[in-house]
């Protein structure tokens, strides 16, 4: 899947309390110009996302205003099973690989997330609120038997997880058996 959109979703978008299946994908080269989710947007919704590769995908502002979140994945309020997926060489201002906001729980199991580039997040950016906004719920991701490896977050907004970020306390994150090296700044 190859597209260029202007709303999110540059490859998939899912919503409105949607369950789909997305099984032996690739989601590749996709770009949305101030937005969100440049490979898959979520909104209020869950999926099961299976043997996927998700890369090169871009979400992309001129203002850099926070819409553009989720180089290769963006959830809303959305509890998705992403499984022996790899998610690679995605960009975002926030959270190059996954941005996990508003309220979402992914369960993300076997999958590898490397080599991507945001300011804030390279491989995923964890908060509780919906872009630049005020309404907020806390997110649960889970990271099991995945593999978290040479991230980047460009750093010209401070030193904020090359690996991770998690940009507030009501959020939490689960780490278990998972492999988390070479990213820059620092891990999590």
């Amino acid at each position: 899947i190859h597209f260029i959109v202007f709303y999110g979703g540059g490859g998939i978008y899912i919503g409105n309390d949607s369950h789909p299946v997305i099984k032996k994908c690739e989601i590749r080269e996709n770009q949305v110009p101030e937005s969100a989710g440049g490979g898959i947007a979520m909104m209020e919704s869950s999926a099961e996302i299976v043997y996927c590769l998700i890369e090169q995908n871009k979400a992309s502002s001129s203002a850099g205003i926070g819409y553009d979140t989720g180089g290769g994945l963006v959830l809303v309020n959305s509890s998705p099973t992403i499984t022996n997926c790899i998610i690679r060489k995605n960009n975002g201002y926030n959270g190059g690989g996954l941005e996990i906001g508003y309220g979402s729980s992914p369960t993300i199991i076997n999958t590898i997330i490397a080599e991507n580039t945001a300011g804030d997040g390279g491989g995923a950016r964890i908060t509780s609120c919906e872009f630049n906004s005020t309404d907020c719920l806390p997110s649960y991701p889970r990271f099991l038997h995945s593999t978290i490896v040479n991230n980047t977050a460009k750093v010209y907004r401070g030193d904020w997880g090359g690996a991770m970020r998690v940009n507030n306390k009501e959020s939490a994150v689960e780490i278990t058996d998972c492999v988390v090296w070479g990213n820059s700044p620092d891990g999590i």
